[in-house]
């Protein structure tokens, strides 16, 4: 299973710094962990992105990197197509072991600042967007002027819409065939916006006996002649939002956590410039009439 795999790597792991005090000792765990995971999974040793952000200067610091680093890629190996999901978990792992190094001394906070940076490159996975205001104002403009003979009253729990706006945006992405994984998917669901717009679709739809999509569809048909079009684009710029506001949320949660004011100044700045990403994509997708209908 993947828990003894993951126990395995561990423990091997650990001896080998356990055992080592040369300075070299960081490169030869890092390359004994690319060996394990090449012989458990059968990966190419190019394929782990994340170590190279390890330099081996200190030996303490990179095992203990390069082990915490090391840790996604036995539940997510390296030509998985949840790649995406292996380096959030990767980036998750990093921050973690940062503060516990501070903690301990054992790292300085011009590195400690470095590698946060990184974390945030790792969480911000989702490839840029051209821009295409009108797309995004007619997609806008629709989902919030829902036709007003179906307007319905509230049919059911919270619970049942935030799963029905789940299979929503698993269906949008579906018909504009944008490859996605899982956590793309609840992503896009969890952002209030999109809850607000899609929750009275939803109603209408169940009340229609008809999918919400092809709903969304009909009335986006109204207003230009390929609906596809401007679904997918839309489609993909929610992706890359809600990507962007997930990476701000688990820099939050980790700055929530640091124990020094010193490191929690230079983690404000790398979490102010991820809000300042989110900012920069919606004026650069949305008109400034619509943000109000896109920022969380």
């Amino acid at each position: 299973t993947e828990t003894k795999k993951t126990s395995l790597l561990y423990s091997v792991l650990s001896k080998i710094l356990k055992a080592a005090s040369s300075p070299s000792a960081s490169m030869l765990t890092i390359q004994a962990s690319k060996g394990f995971v090449h012989l458990a999974f059968n990966q190419d040793s190019e394929g782990f992105p994340e170590l190279t952000i390890v330099q081996p200067e200190y030996s303490t610091e990179a095992c203990r990197i390069s082990l915490r680093l090391l840790a996604p890629t036995v539940a997510f190996p390296a030509n998985d197509p949840l790649s995406k999901s292996r380096r959030r978990k990767a980036a998750d792992c990093l921050l973690t072991e940062v503060f516990m190094l501070v903690k301990e001394n054992s790292l300085s906070l011009h590195k400690a600042t470095e590698l946060q940076d990184h974390a945030s490159t790792l969480l911000k996975s989702c490839a840029s967007v051209r821009s295409d205001r009108k797309s995004m104002e007619i997609f806008l403009n629709t989902l919030n002027d829902l036709p007003e003979q179906l307007i319905a009253t509230e049919i059911a729990s919270d619970d049942f819409f935030d799963k029905a706006i789940v299979d929503v945006i698993q269906d949008i992405f579906d018909k504009t065939s944008t490859p996605v994984q899982y956590d793309d998917i609840t992503y896009v669901a969890k952002m209030d916006k999109v809850k607000i717009l899609l929750r009275p679709w939803v109603i209408a739809s169940y009340n229609e006996k008809t999918s919400t999509v092809s709903m969304i569809l009909d009335s986006l048909g109204r207003s230009t002649k390929d609906p596809i079009s401007i679904l997918r684009h839309s489609a993909s710029v929610l992706l890359l939002v809600s990507n962007l506001v997930e990476r701000v949320k688990v820099l939050e949660r980790h700055c929530a956590m640091v124990p020094y004011p010193s490191l929690k100044g230079s983690f404000a700045k790398v979490l102010n410039a991820a809000v300042n990403d989110v900012i920069g994509e919606v004026q650069n997708h949305v008109n400034a009439t619509d943000y109000d209908l896109m920022i969380e």
